[in-house]
């Protein structure tokens, strides 16, 4: 004869019985327990983060981005994730968090496992740049063959990386 025990929680003590009888009915009963813990979970689940967006240069997202978190913890199995963006509040996770507005994004998050085990708090950096740079062009007339443009460049996000001037004749 055999058991199977499933489903059994972690850093718990257990005590199997086992009684027996012969076939004659002896009034004698032999029995035995076996007293066994399932040990100890003291290893944090682990987080990883998927980014959905429209990548553009330089790590700068060009679109909304649509943030995923799972955990995994092999053991006691994951309870809850928490999450942050910039200096906002905890939140538990349960659904993708978009994140649409233009600057740099400061995203902490962590799990927590069934048996507590708090996952050290990781940081993704994401950057968000919708808004194309502003130009305002001028033109100075110096003499009828010279003519200097000058342009005046800005991006409040993710700077100017360069500018150009072209002519078509």
């Amino acid at each position: 004869k055999s058991l199977t025990l499933s489903s059994l929680s972690y850093s718990t003590t257990y005590k199997v019985w086992v009684n027996a009888t012969d076939p004659a009915g002896s009034a004698t009963y032999t029995h035995r327990w076996y007293t066994f813990n399932t040990g100890d979970d003291v290893t944090p689940p682990v987080t990883t983060i998927d980014i959905n967006g429209t990548l553009g240069n330089n790590g700068w997202y060009i679109s909304p981005v649509l943030i995923t978190l799972s955990a995994t913890d092999s053991q006691s199995g994951v309870d809850d994730i928490f999450y942050k963006i910039d200096a906002g509040v905890w939140s538990l996770y349960s659904l993708p968090v978009e994140i649409s507005q233009d600057e740099n994004h400061d995203l902490l998050y962590y799990a927590v496992d069934k048996t507590g085990n708090i996952e050290m708090t990781k940081t993704a950096i994401i950057s968000i740049d919708q808004t194309p740079p502003e130009i305002t062009l001028s033109k100075q007339t110096t003499n009828l063959f010279e003519i200097t443009f000058t342009a005046q460049v800005s991006d409040e996000t993710s700077g100017i990386d360069r500018v150009e001037f072209s002519i078509d004749s």
